[in-house]
């Protein structure tokens, strides 16, 4: 059985810090965490995988993710207020998850023929153990003006944890920790987890401070709709 082991106990949550300071640093343009948080995000049915409400510990709302007509798998981000954000989209083999925004990203950004704009990209590899988030930028040698997400390094890795039940936690590549030998693992920016009950259908997330809580939001749903059809892939 593949997946990693949790590194959640071994976490110091006050502080770990995913490096983040500025709100131009986020994909949305929100300010980034500023300590340990803790979000819920919750399924407004218990069929759906993508739809979601996510709250935080004041259970104000913070974002809310919509499946989008026609599609099995795609999905908007939205705002509290409903203004979408970013739309997902992903291909038949479920490798490649193409983050895009509703506005440009920057001056001169080239709209794809659905007039959206490439903001990122979650690659799934590992045997879907393992997604890598990509960001798309800016670059005049390009026939888009975008350098290739190939091109970029990693903005934050997710992995899938070794357990019964769904557990994720994620990490940023560039601030690895050295490494002095194999059981030294990279601090943790991200935990989430399923929370089952009959009447309760949501996962509970853990954020280090200078984290992307969008990008996490996006990631985790994505992830999730990876997992279960994982799940069923193996089950057959």
């Amino acid at each position: 059985m593949g997946g990693a082991s949790s590194r959640f106990a071994d976490t110091d949550w006050d502080k770990n810090d995913g490096g983040l300071r500025k709100a131009s640093e986020t994909l949305d343009g929100s300010s980034p965490t500023s300590c340990h948080t803790i979000l819920t995000l919750k399924k407004n049915t218990v069929v759906s995988q993508r739809d979601f409400e996510i709250r935080d510990e004041l259970e104000e709302l913070v974002y809310v993710s919509k499946g989008i007509e026609g599609t099995t798998k795609w999905f908007d981000l939205m705002d509290a207020t409903g203004k979408k954000l970013f739309c997902v989209q992903t291909d038949r083999v479920r490798a490649e998850w193409n983050i895009y925004s509703y506005q440009p990203n920057w001056k001169g950004q080239t709209a794809t023929k659905d007039g959206l704009f490439r903001k990122a990209r979650i690659d799934i590899t590992w045997n879907k153990y393992r997604g890598d988030v990509h960001l798309y930028a800016p670059s005049e040698s390009e026939p888009m003006g975008e350098i290739p997400v190939a091109a970029s390094e990693p903005i934050l890795r997710c992995e899938d944890i070794r357990s019964i039940t769904a557990q994720f936690q994620s990490y940023v590549p560039s601030r690895q920790a050295p490494v002095l030998d194999n059981a030294i693992h990279p601090p943790l920016v991200g935990w989430w987890v399923w929370e089952h009950t009959k009447l309760r259908h949501q996962l509970k997330m853990h954020l280090a401070k200078g984290t992307d809580i969008a990008l996490h939001c996006l990631v985790a749903i994505t992830c999730n709709m990876v997992n279960v059809e994982k799940q069923a892939d193996n089950a057959q």
